[in-house]
């Protein structure tokens, strides 16, 4: 029973992780394909999108619970 547990805890991990790598290329998607068209920005890598997911979740909802 204590293993099912710990299998469910590892399972919701592993989907927590994948929902938030499609969340970043979705963003990173989204950014590359619009911001250096329209605004002659900059094209992202993976790290700078996630560096700006985890900026614009911390400025848009703060740091606390």
């Amino acid at each position: 029973m204590k293993t099912l547990r710990v299998f469910k805890f590892i399972g919701f991990g592993i989907l927590g992780l994948g929902f938030i790598t499609l969340a970043i290329f979705v963003t990173m998607s989204l950014w590359n394909t619009l911001i250096p068209v329209l605004f002659h920005g900059p094209v992202l890598t993976f790290w700078q999108t996630a560096g700006l997911f985890i900026l614009s979740k911390i400025l848009l909802s703060g740091v606390g619970p």
